[in-house]
């Protein structure tokens, strides 16, 4: 993110989105529960399931990089070895659902120095899919 005091104006993170059913949530939150107990967990930054998406693409600034679609359970800063989180759930085959919309979301960042401060997430616009 810039700051306002560059002298450019402040850059917004975008990214497309879907949100998975109740349903879906609930599984994802007991595939993932076990990771907890994992040597590391402790110093990973665990997103709250009610704000968890599928990231489908990123817009504008700095994303330069191949993107591949995710779910994010954790965030990490460096340090932790996160191989055993990644295979943990290999055999998570979830429930099939179909996604009802797409959005446009933005990432608020949370407020430095507050602490349990966590990224927002708004819908900037949705549209609905269907067949």
């Amino acid at each position: 993110m810039s700051s306002h005091s560059s002298g450019r104006p402040p850059t917004q993170r975008l990214f497309a989105a879907v949100l998975p059913p109740g349903t879906a949530v609930a599984a994802l939150r007991t595939a993932v529960a076990p990771l907890h107990a994992l040597p590391g967990a402790g110093e990973l930054r665990w997103t709250r399931p009610e704000g968890w998406h599928f990231t489908l693409a990123f817009y504008g600034e700095g994303e330069h990089r191949r993107h591949t679609p995710h779910l994010t359970p954790a965030r990490s800063r460096g340090g932790v070895d996160l191989r055993p989180f990644a295979a943990a759930p290999a055999g998570f085959g979830g429930e099939r659902w179909e996604a009802g919309e797409l959005r446009r979301v933005r990432s608020v960042p949370p407020v430095p120095g507050v602490p349990g401060e966590r990224p927002r997430y708004e819908t900037v616009r949705a549209w609905a899919l269907g067949r």
